[in-house]
């Protein structure tokens, strides 16, 4: 581990961690100890194997609501050290405050053909906030997860749930593009199999640049009144007077820090102009690590260690609080920008996005925080649709073996214990019974 990766000097709220595994719930609460994290946003994301993670992500919303930490609350500069947290109905004890974010199923379009019915958007928000979710993370602005659903996230079929969002108070997590220069082929160096990118390839072309941004303009045009996140600095560190224009005219428009870490050099290369831009929208900004915390053996998706999530985070402490010089993290900037050297940002900014924008801006302290309880009932219903919705997408993406093999008896859950094709999967299906489990367990301990 990178030495880089201490104990932060003073408490954090993440805004921005995955969790998609019930067996590495240990490894984030002893991430959230080490780290100095006063509170943390925990977000879902859609997958073609299993929809989404949002069971995972309510199930660990629950135990966190209950966990004891050596570093609690009380110790923030903001004094919010009250057991708040208990706000998550069934938690007992000083526990962590924590906002879930739920993306959309995607079940119908990942098994086209298999006669999976889609669920519409805006029901699946009122779906959500009667389970106890705090907010939606959409990756609908990712250019090969949008070419792979097949339609831009300003696509009407989304205002319903935009609208549905601003009416519960859910802020909206909206991944959008990706790095500039992934464009331009030349700088990939074979990378864009890993991305998942087909340009030209598909009935649905990868947006482009622009259209991204054109189309995030266009949600924060009809929806003045919903609260959009745009993780990564909306990949125009590169460009900060767009960004600041774009700040300036939509007040509903916020970013986080998630690495991103293509923005450390960009950030570095302008350094006076990125202090400039920091301290001026101080309050829009919101410090976000992207720490993966998947099951293991799910080799499709993004993977992360309890070091290398440390390092992520103490990484972009570094830079925001210090002047420090360290080595440019992203592959395709480091021969060009070998080092980066910190912002060292004022008392006052850091304060702002290391705390006090999540806890006024989403949690709407002094009043709250806003954080939903969980509703219980709820949560199982919406894990028993959600069971036969992943059996169904299971048996869809089988692959035929010639023979017809005797159905397996049903769980309750409506998910049959057979419905494993691959180790990858079969863990992840797992972590969902686990998830069932924990649920029907909850409030009987």
């Amino acid at each position: 581990m990178l030495e880089m990766a201490g104990t932060p000097a003073r408490p954090l709220i993440d805004s921005h961690l995955h969790f998609g595994c019930a067996s590495r719930f240990d490894g984030l609460s002893t991430y959230l100890n080490r780290m100095n994290i006063a509170g943390v946003g925990l977000l879902s994301l859609p997958d073609h194997e299993r929809i989404n993670f949002n069971p995972e992500v309510l199930y660990a919303k629950t135990r966190l609501a209950k966990s004891r930490f050596a570093k609690t609350r009380a110790a923030t500069p903001s004094g919010a050290g009250s057991p708040a947290a208990g706000s998550v109905s069934g938690g007992a004890g000083v526990g962590l405050s924590c906002s879930a974010f739920a993306s959309f199923d995607y079940a119908d379009r990942f098994a086209p053909g298999a006669g999976i019915a889609p669920l519409p958007f805006e029901e699946q928000v009122d779906r959500f906030a009667a389970a106890g979710f705090d907010g939606l993370k959409l990756w609908e602005g990712k250019p090969a997860f949008q070419q792979r659903i097949g339609m831009p996230f300003d696509d009407g079929r989304f205002a319903g749930a935009f609208r549905a969002a601003a009416r519960h108070g859910m802020p909206v997590v909206l991944h959008v593009a990706d790095p500039p220069l992934f464009w331009d082929q030349s700088k990939l160096k074979g990378a864009e199999a890993r991305l998942g990118w087909s340009p030209g390839s598909d009935s649905y072309p990868l947006p482009s640049f622009e259209e991204l941004m054109r189309q995030t303009v266009a949600v924060l045009e009809r929806h003045p009144d919903c609260v959009f996140i745009f993780p990564h600095f909306l990949f125009l560190a590169g460009d900060l007077p767009r960004l600041a224009a774009l700040l300036d005219r939509h007040a509903n428009a916020f970013l986080d820090l998630s690495p991103g870490v293509y923005y450390y050099a960009e950030l570095h290369r302008v350094r006076a102009h990125a202090i400039e831009f920091f301290n001026t929208y101080r309050d829009r900004i919101l410090f976000g690590s992207d720490g993966m915390w998947f099951c293991r053996e799910s080799a499709h998706l993004p993977q992360s260690g309890l070091d290398e999530n440390c390092e992520r985070t103490a990484r972009l402490y570094r830079f925001l609080a210090t002047a420090e010089e360290f080595p440019n993290p992203f592959q395709y900037t480091m021969e060009q920008t070998p080092a980066v050297r910190g912002l060292d940002l004022p008392p006052e900014t850091l304060e702002a996005i290391f705390d006090a924008n999540y806890r006024q801006r989403i949690w709407k302290e002094p009043r709250g925080p806003a954080i939903r309880a969980v509703s219980r009932d709820a949560a199982l219903d919406y894990l028993e649709l959600f069971g036969r919705r992943l059996e169904s997408l299971t048996e869809a993406l089988r692959p035929a073996d010639g023979g017809a093999a005797e159905r397996p008896a049903r769980r309750s859950d409506g998910l049959s214990q057979a419905s494993r094709p691959g180790a990858g999967e079969q863990d992840t299906v797992t972590s969902f019974l686990a998830v069932v489990d924990h649920f029907r367990r909850w409030g009987h301990e």
